[in-house]
């Protein structure tokens, strides 16, 4: 066992220059990752985004993660939804994304390239509210 990498279950954790490259390497040229290859979704794409965030001052990192935000912001729907890979949108998927832009410092109430016909990411995580419950839906109010 390597004497400074924390030992899990009896195994030796890889270093973290290895696991962020790992990350870089299976970006998709769209700046999304994907769950399956080849198909970028939200959720995945959100997910590696919260793990590079610390490492953004990279510049090989910064690139990956300016072009992955892009990618998000292209599953907004008008109602400041987003939606896995296509499909209808949820509550965990939109807030994996803005879970993704408060760890990079970006407001997703101001950020105007996450925000459709005035609904922002906000608009779109209180869409899935049910009162009658008081919880949230996973797919619940979305429209």
């Amino acid at each position: 066992m390597h004497p400074h990498l924390p030992c899990l279950a009896g195994y030796d954790a890889p270093n973290t220059d290895a696991l962020i490259q790992s990350l870089l390497d299976n970006q998709n040229k769209d700046g999304g990752w994907a769950i399956t290859a080849g198909n970028s979704d939200s959720d995945t794409t959100a997910m590696a985004v919260q793990a590079l965030t610390p490492y953004y001052s990279q510049s090989e990192v910064k690139s990956a993660v300016d072009k992955a935000m892009s990618r998000l912001a292209g599953y907004v729907n008008a109602q400041g939804q987003i939606s896995f890979g296509g499909y209808t949108p949820s509550v965990e998927n939109t807030a994996q994304v803005i879970v993704a832009l408060t760890e990079m410092g970006i407001d997703p109430v101001e950020d105007i390239r996450f925000a459709r016909n005035g609904q922002t990411l906000l608009d779109g995580l209180i869409s899935f509210y049910v009162e009658d419950v008081g919880g949230f839906a996973h797919e619940g109010n979305a429209s």
